[in-house]
């Protein structure tokens, strides 16, 4: 393998840039709803179960840190499709004031990092030992309208 990477990191980064890929393609289902706040809704929605179904795609796409993977440069493209389709999304529902005046960048990190650390709790099984009996699908269902709520 070493034939075809430089090292180890170039492995994961290679990884990474082909995960991120399947992740755009799954995220693109989302494109021909009509409502954006739909849009934004099913895409957090996504992002939980994404982590659940694929975790160790998750780790590798969205919590790995530089010193493990190549963050810039060529392999920054796929990660900025995604996050830019995202910000589209909620841009979109700035405009039709589905979250009162909210400015962008804002409601786009408070909704992703929401997700984030739902996903990653969900993961890590942190979920399990706080409230054994939850239904992780039903909470993110729960979190993403409580997060996504109409201001």
């Amino acid at each position: 393998i070493y034939r075809y990477f430089e090292n180890k990191k170039e492995i994961l980064s290679a990884l990474r840039h082909e995960a991120f890929g399947f992740f755009i393609e799954r995220q693109k289902k989302f494109i021909p709803l009509e409502d954006p706040l739909e849009r934004v809704r099913r895409a957090a929605r996504f992002y939980v179960q994404f982590a659940l179904e694929e975790p160790d795609w998750f780790e590798l796409m969205f919590n790995m840190g530089p010193s493990t993977v190549a963050l810039g440069g060529e392999w920054a493209a796929r990660p900025q499709e995604t996050f830019d389709m995202f910000r589209k999304d909620v841009a979109e529902c700035v405009a039709c004031k589905c979250f009162g005046d909210e400015d962008v960048d804002t409601l786009v990190f408070a909704i992703w990092s929401t997700m984030h650390g739902l996903a990653n709790l969900a993961v890590k099984k942190r979920l399990d030992a706080l409230a054994g009996d939850l239904d992780v699908n039903e909470l993110a269902d729960k979190v993403v309208a409580f997060t996504t709520r109409r201001a």
